[in-house]
């Protein structure tokens, strides 16, 4: 009853015009955005890919109009050119993977030449061109979306690449089987050049969210993480502990803090200075972490001050983990730096077993017992609530 033009009542010209225009909206969008943020290499890089592929798509759209030479080789180089900066930028953004990436302009290369030496009739065209189009979505589409960490985002951009494949390759069996040129209104070919629309759409504005969830991404790290030494900062630290404290609570479960303090650590930076000062606390920190769990909460409270958090832990097991931490730290040698020597005292606090006790009130016995610490000798684990006679260093004072 219908045939195949009624649902297609446009020339497929139009439609190589159309996604032109598309792609010059989405660069106009990534260069508006650039100012606001994002990587800007990248952000050049995918503008550059959407520029070549909009050329290659005006010059076949002015089929007819302009010489053979410029509408079929130059315009296929372009898209192909464009197609492969693309897919690198995707690739090397979120995958990593930097050989695929140059196998990418390979295959471009490679198109390119096929087009000139095989393309001799309609159909050969269109299944060259279609055959290495699909040579370079679908690698793409494979490593995008098994990319450690790929969010959803991530993995609906490579779908899209997945459907460009699949639907260029249909193109090129109509065009090496059946013999369709460009624009003959068939289903295979509307079909790919349908996919290659919602490519330029979907994959130039998801390529915009990727930016924006990775500016996302180092807000988030900013107002957690301490720059200096990549753990917790103070008021990441704070939310951590409390949400752990509440869980612990619920499960009846024990639970410790200790607050660690460096000693004399004024005393290296005016010495040492206060970059030498900084790797002190770099070199400090990787010894801490490495002598707790992951399940534990360490952050920086501040300057040289630290604390741990350490869920389901009781005294013994508090005061075993600090006494362990205050060892490493005696051995600890800083790069480049094997003259400064270092210690840490530690205040250790145990919640206490009638509850009803929050982490301010915790933290607070805590820097009670960091107090005993300094004014006992330092270099020693003071337990809150406990004596505080003297003893010597390489002791835990309970």
């Amino acid at each position: 009853m219908f045939g195949f033009d009624y649902f297609v009542p446009f020339d497929l010209r139009t439609l190589f015009r159309l996604i032109f225009i598309t792609d010059l909206v989405v660069c106009a969008m990534l260069l508006a955005y650039r100012e606001q943020g994002g990587e800007r290499r990248l952000v050049h890089h995918f503008v550059l890919a959407r520029v070549l592929h909009a050329a290659g798509c005006l010059l076949i759209g002015l089929r007819g109009d302009i010489p053979a030479w410029a509408s079929v080789d130059v315009a296929n180089t372009f898209m192909y050119f464009g197609f492969a900066l693309e897919l690198s930028t995707m690739v090397g953004m979120r995958a990593k993977h930097r050989v695929l990436s140059w196998l990418f302009f390979l295959v471009a290369a490679i198109g390119s030449l096929a087009i000139i030496v095989v393309g001799t009739s309609a159909g050969r065209l269109v299944g060259v061109a279609s055959l290495s189009v699909a040579a370079l979505f679908a690698p793409a589409a494979v490593v995008v979306a098994i990319a450690p960490g790929a969010s959803r985002l991530q993995r609906a951009i490579a779908a899209v690449y997945a459907a460009m494949a699949l639907s260029f390759l249909a193109r090129a069996y109509s065009g090496f089987v059946e013999g369709h040129s460009t624009f003959d209104r068939n289903l295979e070919q509307f079909l790919g050049l349908i996919v290659m629309y919602a490519y330029a759409v979907a994959g130039g504005i998801g390529f915009l969210l990727l930016m924006k969830e990775d500016d996302d991404r180092r807000l988030r790290h900013a107002a957690t993480i301490d720059s200096l030494t990549g753990i917790l900062n103070r008021g990441a630290f704070f939310a951590a502990a409390r949400t752990a404290m509440e869980t612990g609570a619920r499960a009846g479960r024990p639970l410790a803090l200790l607050m660690v303090d460096v000693d004399h650590f004024k005393r290296i930076n005016d010495t040492y200075g206060h970059p030498a000062g900084d790797r002190v606390l770099q070199a400090l920190v990787r010894v801490i972490a490495g002598g707790i769990r992951p399940a534990d909460v360490f952050g920086r409270l501040g300057g040289e001050e630290f604390a741990v958090l350490l869920p389901d832990a009781a005294r013994g097991d508090a005061v075993v983990v600090a006494e362990r931490i205050r060892l490493s730290v005696r051995g600890l040698v800083v790069s480049d730096l094997p003259q400064i020597s270092c210690s840490i005292s530690i205040g250790c606090a145990v919640l206490r077993p009638q509850g009803g006790e929050d982490l301010d009130l915790l933290m607070s016995r805590g820097d009670e017992a960091l107090y005993d610490a300094k004014h006992n000798g330092r270099d020693c684990v003071i337990v809150a609530g406990d004596a505080a006679a003297a003893a010597p260093s390489d002791a835990v004072k309970v």
